[in-house]
Protein backbone atom coordinates (compact mmCIF):
# COMPACT_ATOMS: atom_id res chain seq x y z
CA UNK A 1 0.00 0.00 0.00
CA UNK A 2 1.59 3.47 -1.04
CA UNK A 3 2.74 5.87 2.16
CA UNK A 4 0.12 8.01 4.12
CA UNK A 5 1.98 8.97 6.76
CA UNK A 6 2.90 7.49 10.45
CA UNK A 7 -0.55 8.96 11.96
CA UNK A 8 -2.54 6.07 12.28
CA UNK A 9 -0.32 3.72 10.91
CA UNK A 10 -1.42 0.70 12.93
CA UNK A 11 -5.43 1.73 11.85
CA UNK A 12 -4.52 1.53 8.66
CA UNK A 13 -2.29 -2.04 8.65
CA UNK A 14 -5.75 -3.46 10.02
CA UNK A 15 -7.87 -2.44 7.59
CA UNK A 16 -5.45 -3.44 5.00
CA UNK A 17 -5.51 -6.79 6.30
CA UNK A 18 -9.42 -6.99 6.25
CA UNK A 19 -9.61 -5.78 2.95
CA UNK A 20 -7.10 -8.09 2.02
CA UNK A 21 -5.12 -5.18 -0.40
CA UNK A 22 -5.78 -1.78 -0.92
CA UNK A 23 -5.74 -0.39 -4.43
CA UNK A 24 -4.67 3.16 -5.05
CA UNK A 25 -8.45 4.23 -5.00
CA UNK A 26 -8.77 2.98 -1.60
CA UNK A 27 -5.32 4.60 -0.81
CA UNK A 28 -6.72 8.30 -1.85
CA UNK A 29 -10.13 7.30 -0.44
CA UNK A 30 -8.49 6.51 2.61
CA UNK A 31 -6.32 9.56 3.57
CA UNK A 32 -8.92 11.48 2.68
CA UNK A 33 -11.16 9.88 5.26
CA UNK A 34 -8.36 10.37 7.78
CA UNK A 35 -6.95 13.14 6.81
CA UNK A 36 -3.48 12.07 5.61
CA UNK A 37 -1.23 12.82 3.34
CA UNK A 38 0.00 10.13 0.39
CA UNK A 39 1.93 9.76 -2.67
CA UNK A 40 -1.90 9.86 -4.58
CA UNK A 41 -3.46 13.53 -5.23
CA UNK A 42 -6.48 13.31 -6.87
CA UNK A 43 -7.11 12.01 -10.88
CA UNK A 44 -6.61 13.22 -14.31
CA UNK A 45 -8.84 11.99 -16.47
CA UNK A 46 -7.21 10.93 -19.92
CA UNK A 47 -10.15 9.47 -21.83
CA UNK A 48 -9.69 6.28 -23.96
CA UNK A 49 -6.37 4.40 -23.34
CA UNK A 50 -4.17 4.97 -25.68
CA UNK A 51 -0.95 3.05 -27.33
CA UNK A 52 2.57 4.16 -27.03
CA UNK A 53 1.32 7.19 -24.88
CA UNK A 54 2.98 8.68 -21.16
CA UNK A 55 0.77 8.22 -18.32
CA UNK A 56 1.58 9.79 -15.17
CA UNK A 57 0.13 8.37 -11.48
CA UNK A 58 -3.06 9.00 -10.61
CA UNK A 59 -4.06 9.53 -14.20
CA UNK A 60 -7.76 7.76 -15.60
CA UNK A 61 -8.33 6.08 -18.59
CA UNK A 62 -11.51 3.79 -20.05
CA UNK A 63 -11.16 0.53 -22.30
CA UNK A 64 -13.17 -1.88 -23.08
CA UNK A 65 -16.43 -0.82 -20.81
CA UNK A 66 -13.60 0.02 -17.67
CA UNK A 67 -11.94 2.62 -15.67
CA UNK A 68 -8.62 2.42 -14.64
CA UNK A 69 -6.35 4.56 -12.51
CA UNK A 70 -2.35 4.76 -12.91
CA UNK A 71 -0.65 3.72 -10.31
CA UNK A 72 2.59 3.48 -11.69
CA UNK A 73 4.00 6.22 -13.92
CA UNK A 74 4.90 4.51 -17.62
CA UNK A 75 4.58 4.73 -21.32
CA UNK A 76 1.86 2.43 -22.71
CA UNK A 77 2.72 -0.88 -24.83
CA UNK A 78 1.00 -1.55 -28.35
CA UNK A 79 -2.13 -3.39 -26.08
CA UNK A 80 -3.73 -2.42 -22.35
CA UNK A 81 -2.89 -5.30 -19.87
CA UNK A 82 -4.00 -5.33 -16.17
CA UNK A 83 -1.09 -5.43 -14.13
CA UNK A 84 1.57 -3.12 -12.06
CA UNK A 85 0.79 -0.39 -13.92
CA UNK A 86 -3.06 0.06 -13.62
CA UNK A 87 -5.56 -0.99 -11.24
CA UNK A 88 -9.55 -1.45 -11.86
CA UNK A 89 -10.94 1.65 -10.75
CA UNK A 90 -15.16 1.17 -11.80
CA UNK A 91 -16.53 -1.16 -14.48
CA UNK A 92 -20.20 -1.65 -15.22
CA UNK A 93 -22.15 -3.44 -12.86
CA UNK A 94 -24.97 -6.44 -13.24
CA UNK A 95 -28.10 -5.48 -15.62
CA UNK A 96 -30.93 -4.01 -13.10
CA UNK A 97 -34.23 -5.64 -13.10
CA UNK A 98 -36.90 -3.84 -15.56
CA UNK A 99 -38.25 -0.74 -14.52
CA UNK A 100 -42.15 -0.36 -13.78
CA UNK A 101 -44.31 1.24 -17.22
CA UNK A 102 -43.66 4.63 -17.57
CA UNK A 103 -46.85 6.78 -18.40
CA UNK A 104 -48.27 6.89 -22.27
CA UNK A 105 -46.61 9.77 -23.94
CA UNK A 106 -48.61 12.56 -25.40
CA UNK A 107 -50.22 11.95 -29.59
CA UNK A 108 -46.94 12.53 -31.58
CA UNK A 109 -47.63 15.37 -34.76
CA UNK A 110 -49.77 14.03 -37.58
CA UNK A 111 -47.87 12.31 -40.22
CA UNK A 112 -47.51 13.82 -43.26
CA UNK A 113 -50.08 12.94 -46.53
CA UNK A 114 -49.03 9.73 -48.65
CA UNK A 115 -48.89 9.35 -52.22
CA UNK A 116 -52.05 8.96 -54.28
CA UNK A 117 -53.16 5.37 -54.87
CA UNK A 118 -54.40 3.80 -58.36
CA UNK A 119 -57.18 4.81 -59.70
CA UNK A 120 -60.60 2.45 -59.14
CA UNK A 121 -62.42 1.06 -61.82
CA UNK A 122 -65.10 3.43 -63.70
CA UNK A 123 -68.86 3.02 -62.36
CA UNK A 124 -71.99 2.98 -64.10
CA UNK A 125 -72.14 6.16 -66.81
CA UNK A 126 -74.96 8.48 -66.48
CA UNK A 127 -77.43 8.34 -69.01
CA UNK A 128 -78.25 6.00 -71.16
CA UNK A 129 -82.36 5.00 -72.21
CA UNK A 130 -84.99 2.31 -71.63
CA UNK A 131 -83.99 -1.11 -72.71
CA UNK A 132 -80.09 -0.43 -73.14
CA UNK A 133 -77.47 -1.72 -71.73
CA UNK A 134 -73.76 -0.59 -70.41
CA UNK A 135 -70.57 -1.77 -72.46
CA UNK A 136 -67.60 -2.90 -70.65
CA UNK A 137 -64.03 -1.97 -72.55
CA UNK A 138 -60.08 -3.22 -70.85
CA UNK A 139 -60.21 -0.03 -68.50
CA UNK A 140 -63.84 -0.38 -66.65
CA UNK A 141 -67.25 0.55 -67.83
CA UNK A 142 -67.50 2.58 -71.42
CA UNK A 143 -71.39 3.79 -71.51
CA UNK A 144 -74.95 3.07 -72.47
CA UNK A 145 -75.16 1.19 -76.10
CA UNK A 146 -78.62 -1.17 -77.61
CA UNK A 147 -78.02 -4.85 -76.60
CA UNK A 148 -75.92 -6.41 -78.84
CA UNK A 149 -78.24 -8.41 -81.58
CA UNK A 150 -81.56 -6.70 -80.66
CA UNK A 151 -83.75 -7.63 -78.04
CA UNK A 152 -84.14 -3.88 -76.64
CA UNK A 153 -87.45 -3.61 -74.77
CA UNK A 154 -88.66 0.13 -75.92
CA UNK A 155 -91.90 -0.03 -73.79
CA UNK A 156 -94.86 -2.12 -72.14
CA UNK A 157 -98.32 -1.61 -71.39
CA UNK A 158 -101.21 -3.46 -68.89
CA UNK A 159 -104.80 -3.61 -69.60
CA UNK A 160 -106.83 -5.69 -67.23
CA UNK A 161 -110.81 -5.82 -66.79
CA UNK A 162 -113.12 -7.41 -64.23
CA UNK A 163 -116.42 -8.63 -63.94
CA UNK A 164 -118.30 -11.11 -66.05
CA UNK A 165 -118.41 -10.63 -69.85
CA UNK A 166 -121.07 -12.66 -72.08
CA UNK A 167 -121.12 -13.52 -75.81
CA UNK A 168 -124.50 -13.33 -76.50
CA UNK A 169 -125.09 -15.49 -79.35
CA UNK A 170 -122.17 -17.14 -79.51
CA UNK A 171 -120.68 -16.53 -82.61
CA UNK A 172 -119.32 -13.31 -82.63
CA UNK A 173 -116.21 -11.94 -81.01
CA UNK A 174 -116.76 -9.71 -77.99
CA UNK A 175 -113.85 -7.86 -76.79
CA UNK A 176 -112.63 -9.61 -73.08
CA UNK A 177 -110.15 -6.38 -72.22
CA UNK A 178 -109.05 -3.77 -74.51
CA UNK A 179 -106.85 -0.74 -74.34
CA UNK A 180 -104.41 1.64 -76.54
CA UNK A 181 -100.57 1.59 -76.94
CA UNK A 182 -98.59 3.62 -78.84
CA UNK A 183 -95.11 1.87 -80.73
CA UNK A 184 -92.36 3.82 -80.24
CA UNK A 185 -90.38 2.47 -83.04
CA UNK A 186 -91.77 1.23 -86.91
CA UNK A 187 -89.36 -1.93 -86.98
CA UNK A 188 -90.27 -3.09 -83.33
CA UNK A 189 -92.49 -6.36 -82.49
CA UNK A 190 -94.94 -5.99 -80.59
CA UNK A 191 -95.68 -9.49 -78.64
CA UNK A 192 -98.80 -9.99 -76.26
CA UNK A 193 -99.38 -12.18 -72.95
CA UNK A 194 -102.72 -12.53 -72.56
CA UNK A 195 -104.76 -14.47 -69.80
CA UNK A 196 -108.12 -14.94 -68.49
CA UNK A 197 -110.43 -17.30 -66.75
CA UNK A 198 -113.50 -18.97 -69.04
CA UNK A 199 -117.11 -20.63 -68.36
CA UNK A 200 -118.05 -22.16 -70.95
CA UNK A 201 -121.44 -23.63 -71.42
CA UNK A 202 -121.91 -26.08 -74.44
CA UNK A 203 -125.74 -27.53 -74.76
CA UNK A 204 -124.52 -30.39 -76.74
CA UNK A 205 -121.79 -33.08 -76.82
CA UNK A 206 -118.63 -31.08 -77.60
CA UNK A 207 -117.34 -27.67 -78.76
CA UNK A 208 -114.76 -24.71 -78.84
CA UNK A 209 -113.71 -21.65 -78.06
CA UNK A 210 -111.69 -19.27 -80.15
CA UNK A 211 -110.01 -15.92 -79.27
CA UNK A 212 -107.39 -13.90 -80.44
CA UNK A 213 -105.72 -10.36 -80.04
CA UNK A 214 -107.02 -7.69 -82.46
CA UNK A 215 -105.45 -4.25 -83.20
CA UNK A 216 -108.14 -1.92 -84.17
CA UNK A 217 -109.48 -3.77 -87.47
CA UNK A 218 -106.88 -6.80 -88.17
CA UNK A 219 -106.76 -9.48 -85.86
CA UNK A 220 -103.80 -11.74 -85.37
CA UNK A 221 -102.93 -15.51 -84.47
CA UNK A 222 -106.26 -17.05 -83.26
CA UNK A 223 -106.24 -19.79 -80.13
CA UNK A 224 -108.38 -22.43 -79.65
CA UNK A 225 -109.90 -23.73 -76.31
CA UNK A 226 -111.12 -27.47 -77.44
CA UNK A 227 -113.57 -28.88 -74.45
CA UNK A 228 -115.73 -32.46 -74.57
CA UNK A 229 -118.38 -32.52 -72.21
CA UNK A 230 -121.26 -35.20 -72.13
CA UNK A 231 -122.99 -34.49 -69.36
CA UNK A 232 -123.14 -30.69 -71.01
CA UNK A 233 -122.14 -29.78 -67.38
CA UNK A 234 -120.76 -25.92 -67.31
CA UNK A 235 -116.81 -26.27 -67.50
CA UNK A 236 -113.95 -23.28 -66.10
CA UNK A 237 -111.25 -23.12 -67.92
CA UNK A 238 -108.22 -20.92 -67.11
CA UNK A 239 -106.46 -19.60 -70.51
CA UNK A 240 -103.16 -18.01 -71.38
CA UNK A 241 -101.42 -17.44 -74.38
CA UNK A 242 -98.53 -15.74 -75.51
CA UNK A 243 -98.42 -13.51 -79.25
CA UNK A 244 -96.20 -12.97 -81.46
CA UNK A 245 -97.68 -9.66 -83.31
CA UNK A 246 -97.18 -8.24 -86.73
CA UNK A 247 -94.61 -5.62 -87.29
CA UNK A 248 -96.47 -3.66 -89.50
CA UNK A 249 -97.35 -0.01 -87.65
CA UNK A 250 -96.07 3.38 -87.45
CA UNK A 251 -93.79 4.65 -84.48
CA UNK A 252 -95.89 7.42 -82.65
CA UNK A 253 -99.15 6.06 -83.84
CA UNK A 254 -101.77 4.88 -81.52
CA UNK A 255 -103.31 1.53 -81.73
CA UNK A 256 -106.40 -0.04 -79.54
CA UNK A 257 -105.38 -3.70 -78.59
CA UNK A 258 -108.21 -6.02 -77.58
CA UNK A 259 -108.58 -9.25 -76.79
CA UNK A 260 -111.15 -11.49 -77.93
CA UNK A 261 -113.10 -14.56 -77.78
CA UNK A 262 -116.60 -16.28 -79.01
CA UNK A 263 -118.02 -19.98 -79.25
CA UNK A 264 -117.88 -21.51 -82.36
CA UNK A 265 -122.04 -22.80 -82.19
CA UNK A 266 -124.79 -20.87 -82.09
CA UNK A 267 -126.58 -21.62 -78.96
CA UNK A 268 -123.21 -22.12 -77.05
CA UNK A 269 -121.99 -19.31 -74.51
CA UNK A 270 -119.07 -18.37 -72.04
CA UNK A 271 -118.17 -16.18 -68.83
CA UNK A 272 -114.86 -14.32 -68.23
CA UNK A 273 -114.86 -14.72 -64.42
CA UNK A 274 -112.98 -12.32 -62.25
CA UNK A 275 -109.93 -10.47 -64.82
CA UNK A 276 -108.78 -10.62 -68.13
CA UNK A 277 -105.41 -9.15 -68.63
CA UNK A 278 -102.86 -8.11 -71.79
CA UNK A 279 -99.06 -7.22 -71.05
CA UNK A 280 -98.18 -5.65 -74.24
CA UNK A 281 -94.21 -5.28 -74.80
CA UNK A 282 -92.48 -3.93 -77.71
CA UNK A 283 -89.15 -5.01 -78.48
CA UNK A 284 -86.61 -3.68 -81.13
CA UNK A 285 -85.25 -6.79 -83.21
Amino acid sequence: MATIGSAKATLVNKIDTLTASATAKDTIYLAKALKENTTHHSFTFQGAWAATTAYALDDVVTTDGKTYICIVAHTSGASFAVGSNWSLMAEKGDTGSTGSTGATGSTGPTGSTGSTGPTGSSGIPSGGSVGQVVTNTGSGAGGWADAAGGGKLLGSKMFSAGGLISSGTGTTFVNLVSGSYTPESSTSNIYAVAACQIDARPPSYSDNIRWKMKRDSASFQEHWLIYDDASSTDMIVSLSSTFDLETSHSAGTAYTWALQAKCETSGDSFRVHERSTILLLEVEV
